[in-house]
C-alpha cells in the first residue's frame, strides 16, 4: 500500500493522488478529515461499518454535509453481526 501525504488546498491536494494512482484513496474516520472532503463533494464512495454495539459520545460521520441522495451497494453481513454498508452518490 502506498501512502501519500497531501498539502495545500483540499480539493487540489486529493485530485493528484486519485488521478494518478489506479487503486482507490481511503480515509479512515470520521473527524476533520473525513468531513472535509464530504462537504466538497471529493467522495465517490462511503464506507461504513456497522457494529451490533451503541455509544453515547463520538464524532458523527455526516456533521456538516449537505443533504445528499446515494445509492446503496447491498452487501451481506458478517458472522459477528457487523454490517458493511457502502453507499455511493446518487447520478441526476
Amino acid at each position: 500500500m502506498e501512502r501519500t501525504l497531501i498539502s495545500g488546498e483540499l480539493d487540489q491536494a486529493v485530485a493528484g493522488p486519485k488521478n494518478a494512482h489506479s487503486g482507490k484513496l481511503i480515509v479512515s474516520g470520521a473527524g476533520e478529515l473525513a468531513h472535509a472532503p464530504a462537504r466538497q463533494g471529493l467522495v465517490d464512495e462511503f464506507w461504513l461499518r456497522v457494529h451490533p454495539m451503541l455509544w453515547a459520545t463520538g464524532p458523527r460521520i455526516f456533521d456538516g454535509v449537505a443533504p445528499s441522495a446515494f445509492n446503496w451497494w447491498p452487501r451481506p453481513p458478517y458472522r459477528s453481526g457487523v454490517v458493511w454498508l457502502r453507499y455511493r452518490p446518487a447520478t441526476g
